[in-house]
């Protein structure tokens, strides 16, 4: 099995939630759950805490 960066994992979800923002706002409503959701199961990030770690986990 190959080994996942969490950082490029956690980068690929922040760009999905922005992806979801815009469908959502083209009327793909439900989405936005879906990848909430995922997010959820995201990897730690990487240590110091980026900004975009913060939003992931919910802060």
């Amino acid at each position: 099995m190959t080994r996942v960066d969490a950082g490029q994992a956690r980068g690929a979800y922040i760009d999905a939630i922005g992806s979801a923002v815009i469908a959502g706002s083209r009327g793909e409503l439900g989405l936005g759950r879906t990848v909430a959701e995922t997010v959820r199961t995201a990897p730690a990030g990487p240590l110091p805490e980026r900004p975009a770690d913060a939003l992931l986990d919910g802060w």
